[in-house]
């Protein structure tokens, strides 16, 4: 029985994962691997999708959530500057950190992928 695309019992879950681990060449019982989610309090998949998403962690974190970024801007007189810029999840700000013409490796602008004391 399925509600717009939800399967409302909980055993094909168990049998789907039991399925995988077959195809990996893994033979585990049903009954096992409901044992193991139960202990470890995972509940099932339609369950789960409702209470692990991203929004849902994005909330719980934003508090201590900073994302930053880098980019580049070439301006009319044919020099680029570089671009390096904050925001607060929580209240969406944006923080101009700084925006050097040549990003320094140990600065706050470092380029991406570059790593402090590099």
């Amino acid at each position: 029985m399925s509600n717009g695309g939800q399967v409302l019992e909980p055993y094909r879950d168990y049998t789907r994962i039991q399925g995988e681990s077959r195809r990996l060449g893994h033979r585990v019982a049903a009954a096992t691997i409901r044992k193991i989610l139960r202990t470890n309090r995972i509940p099932p998949a339609p369950q789960r999708a409702t209470v692990h998403t991203w929004r849902a962690f994005l909330r719980a974190h934003a508090e201590t959530l900073v994302a930053r970024d880098f980019f580049h801007v070439d301006l009319v007189s044919l020099t680029r500057v570089h671009v390096c810029f904050a925001i607060d999840v929580r209240t969406r700000f944006v923080h101009l950190l700084g925006s050097p013409r040549i990003p320094q490796p140990n600065g706050p602008c470092r380029p991406p992928g570059s790593s402090p004391g590099r």
